[in-house]
């Protein structure tokens, strides 16, 4: 778990199968595979634009966060 300093607020575009797609609220693109963090949960980029990212959560991060 993370327990730094927010940097970054954005808005959950979808949610489908576990996958989360996020606006892209970053002055750069999110490399594949770069994790960030996300309400206190290092989530893995599995995909990015200049508009919208995502990640996979799968059952035990839904389980354990307040995703």
């Amino acid at each position: 778990m993370f327990s730094g300093i927010i940097e970054q607020k954005a808005k959950i575009i979808d949610i489908q199968k576990g996958v989360f797609t996020i606006e892209n609220t970053f002055h750069e693109i999110p490399t594949i595979g770069q994790s960030i963090a996300h309400d206190g949960a290092c989530m893995t980029i599995i995909g990015a634009d200049t508009e919208k990212y995502s990640f996979f959560a799968m059952e035990e991060s839904l389980k354990i966060t307040n995703f």
